[in-house]
């Protein structure tokens, strides 16, 4: 999961492609139940894409979620407006953290 003092699990794996160690994803986000492993697929495509205020991330750019769900060749129905949700809510997740990991560093 990207956010302070993280990489992207994108450029986390990229990292690890050239080392014998395996990457450390269960440190970052631990499990993925199977039900929910299209939702994370996605997430990791657009974590990186948040709409950014004077205080850090917002949300989530919506339309880098539209795109990359084109380029997985989703058509526009219910189970992708499900999937956005649900992409939304998951980085909703990630940015409350981030703020609330923020707040307490700054704090000591």
């Amino acid at each position: 999961m990207s956010g302070v003092g993280r990489l992207s699990c994108f450029d986390c794996k990229l990292a690890y492609k050239y080392t014998a160690d395996d990457t450390p994803c269960s440190t970052c986000f631990p499990g993925v139940h199977k039900r929910n492993s299209a939702v994370f697929e996605i997430y990791t495509h657009v974590q990186g894409q948040y709409i950014m205020s004077m205080s850090g991330a917002v949300a989530i750019d919506v339309l880098a979620i539209h795109k990359t769900l084109d380029c997985y060749g989703l058509p526009y129905d219910e189970d992708r407006l499900d999937l956005i949700s649900s992409v939304e809510y998951l980085s909703g997740v990630s940015i409350s953290t981030q703020h609330a990991e923020s707040k307490r560093k700054t704090k000591k």
